[in-house]
C-alpha cells in the first residue's frame, strides 16, 4: 500500500509569518495537531500543538510568528512510498505525522492514526 492511499490530501498550511494564535485556531477548527509551514506550496517546516505549548505558551510569549517555533525542514515522504516506510520513519524519529511532498511541494500529510486506522480496517 502506498502513502497516497491513506494520507490526508490538501492539508491546511500556514506561512512562516502567521501568528501562533492564528495557527492554533486553524488546528482547533480543522481538528488537527500539526500544520505544515509552507512558502507558497513549498514545505519549509511543521508546527505542532506541542510546539505551541512548549515553545510559545510555556515561555510566556504573546505575539510570535510560527516560523520562530516551527521545526524547520521536517522529515517528509513521497506519496508513492510504501506505508511501511512512513511507519518506520515515524518510529525512528519519534514523530506522529509526516508531510507528504512531491517535487518539493506539499500534497498531503500522513499520521500514525491514519496508519493505525488502515491496519484496523484491514484486519476487519
Amino acid at each position: 500500500m502506498q502513502v497516497r492511499e491513506i494520507m490526508s490530501k490538501e492539508p491546511v498550511c500556514v506561512a512562516p509569518d502567521t501568528e501562533v494564535i492564528e495557527a492554533a485556531e486553524l488546528m482547533r477548527r480543522h481538528g488537527v495537531g500539526a500544520l505544515p509551514v509552507c512558502d507558497e506550496r513549498r514545505l519549509v517546516g511543521i508546527v505542532t500543538d506541542r510546539d505551541i505549548v512548549l515553545r510559545h505558551v510555556a515561555r510566556g510569549h504573546r505575539v510570535q510568528p510560527v516560523g520562530s517555533i516551527m521545526t524547520p525542514y521536517p522529515f517528509a515522504i513521497g506519496p508513492d512510498e510504501p506505508v511501511e516506510r512512513a511507519k518506520a520513519i515515524m518510529l525512528e524519529h519519534r514523530v506522529r505525522r509526516l508531510p507528504v511532498t512531491e517535487n518539493g511541494e506539499i500534497v498531503g500529510i500522513i499520521s500514525r492514526a491514519d496508519i493505525a486506522r488502515r491496519a484496523r480496517t484491514a484486519r476487519d
